[in-house]
């Protein structure tokens, strides 16, 4: 509640006047103080509550001629003063030698409470007009008989008019060219029951102006009187159509939903940012925020943009770097449109993908890699020789001799560890292949970088390589390899892969006539 100080101005020769409003008592949030007359030019001023007493009718009429706002004029004197002051004075005390200190301070009291009750009526109108003004929904109290006793900003600026020709007229004067459409019946039948039973409804209203039509939600309820007796009706109109509207009543959901959701208006203006989308953009300076650019100059594509028209939306995944760490993120754009279709804003939201992509890239692995070497499996060998078909590359095929006699001979184990240590002789000698394990003891390499003659030499030293480090087995353990040249002109496969073979062969059939 509002704390305010008076001023009481004396200005009579009077005892019990004196004594009675120095210790007059004052009503809660009211203090007061006694002033003399002296005094009271210099403080009277509109932003200040005065009371002057005083039995002099020459000081009555100099007040009255231009009396602030909130200035009380008292009359104290002994006989009645004429009529011309009458009208002016805010009361009157017949003071004279038999008035008691008592009926002066109650006299007061009632005056005190008077000016209390006026402040405090103007205080809470003002409160309730400055409320109403901050809600962006159309509010209105209207009379019994239909007319208008107060409005919002909101209402003033749908219905186009100025206050003074909306407070005191009805709809058909404040709604003639623009009047509210009701969808049927129930609206006026519902608001004849409001006020007659005194209960409140909700109704749904259209307001066309040319090709510009909206939709309204209303919610009407009864405003009685102390003794509980209606007397006219407060009303809220909510513009459904309009995408800021919404989105104040959906700042609740949007900050507990538990991923990063922002709510743009058609111009991708920020209208509602959730506290998990802010920690996403980090430094962002959220004041000039424009989303658009922060696409462009902060996220990368790691995805193809796919288009859901059934829902009005739009997905991607974006790399994004949050607190110095890369993730990735599916960005999700819909389109929120209004009641008659059109587009009133978007809403985006982003999910974190790093974890599942995380995990396919590790089944895509497992997919392509061969479990026992760590090496490329065939699989990835034969899609990434298909996609290197139109650049000229070299393809090495490569087989061990007599591996079979280590695998009867010494067992399983000792063959898989033959193969293990031969994939890490070809990632030694050949650095900048891509090699791969196509089954059993058989391995291939695609080089697009070095020349036949350092592929040769490094087939060469792993050959060498193999015989020495595998000579305990006793069985002339070797590896062959064979190499076929293509320009990148052809697409045959299987025919590169056919001749890299019988070049194998053609070599391991040397191997056994040098043995």
């Amino acid at each position: 509640m509002v704390q305010y100080s008076i001023k009481i101005h004396l200005k009579a020769d009077s005892k019990v006047l004196k004594d009675a409003l120095e210790t007059q008592e004052y009503p809660e949030n009211m203090k007061g103080e006694l002033l003399p007359f002296s005094t009271v030019l210099p403080y009277i001023k509109n932003d200040v509550v005065s009371v002057v007493v005083t039995d002099d009718k020459e000081t009555v009429e100099k007040l009255t001629t231009a009396k602030p706002e909130y200035c009380y004029i008292v009359f104290c004197g002994s006989s009645t003063p004429p009529d011309a002051i009458l009208t002016q004075l805010d009361d009157l005390w017949t003071v004279t030698e038999a008035t008691s200190r008592s009926e002066i301070y109650f006299r007061c009291g009632l005056l005190l409470q008077r000016i209390k009750s006026r402040i405090d009526s103007e205080f809470y109108k003002k409160a309730l007009e400055t409320t109403i003004d901050t809600i962006p929904d159309m509010i209105w109290f209207t009379q019994l008989d239909g007319r208008y006793s107060l409005v919002n900003d909101a209402f003033l600026k749908l219905s186009g008019k100025p206050k003074n020709t909306v407070i005191g007229y009805d709809d058909t004067v404040v709604w003639n060219e623009r009047r509210l459409k009701e969808d049927d019946d129930y609206i006026t039948s519902a608001d004849d029951e409001s006020l007659h039973v005194g209960m409140a409804y909700i109704g749904s209203t259209a307001d066309e102006a040319g090709d510009n039509v909206r939709r309204f939600m209303t919610y009407k309820r009864p405003v009685s009187d102390p003794f509980g007796s209606v007397v006219g009706t407060v009303g809220v109109c909510a513009n459904m159509t309009s995408f800021e509207n919404l989105c104040i009543r959906l700042s609740m959901i949007i900050e507990n939903v538990p991923y990063p959701m922002t709510i743009f208006s058609r111009d991708w203006r920020v209208v509602r940012m959730n506290s998990s989308f802010k920690e996403l953009l980090g430094d962002e300076n959220l004041t000039d925020f424009d989303y658009r650019i922060w696409k462009q100059m902060h996220i990368v594509p790691s995805g193809e943009r796919h288009e859901d028209k059934p829902h009005n939306a739009v997905s991607q995944e974006f790399e994004i770097e949050v607190n110095g760490e890369k993730g990735y993120y599916l960005i999700t754009e819909f389109e929120v449109r209004d009641y008659f279709d059109n587009i009133a804003g978007y809403f985006c939201t982003v999910l974190d993908n790093s974890y599942r992509r995380s995990y396919e890239d590790s089944i895509l692995a497992e997919a392509n890699t061969d479990v026992l070497t760590g090496m490329h499996n065939r699989r990835f060998f034969f899609n990434y020789v298909r996609g290197s078909v139109k650049k000229p590359f070299y393809l090495l095929y490569l087989d061990l001799d007599h591996f079979k006699t280590v695998n009867d001979t010494f067992g399983h184990d000792a063959g898989d560890a033959v193969l293990v240590r031969l994939s890490q002789l070809i990632n030694m000698y050949f650095p900048d292949a891509i090699a791969a394990r196509l089954g059993g003891d058989e391995f291939a390499l695609i080089d697009d970088i070095n020349t036949r003659e350092q592929l040769e030499e490094s087939c060469r030293q792993l050959e060498s390589t193999v015989r020495q480090e595998f000579r305990m087995y006793e069985c002339d353990l070797g590896v062959s390899v064979g190499m076929v040249y293509s320009d990148g002109k052809s697409e045959n496969i299987e025919a590169l892969l056919h001749e890299s073979d019988v070049r194998m062969y053609e070599v391991k059939k040397i191997h056994h006539q040098d043995q």
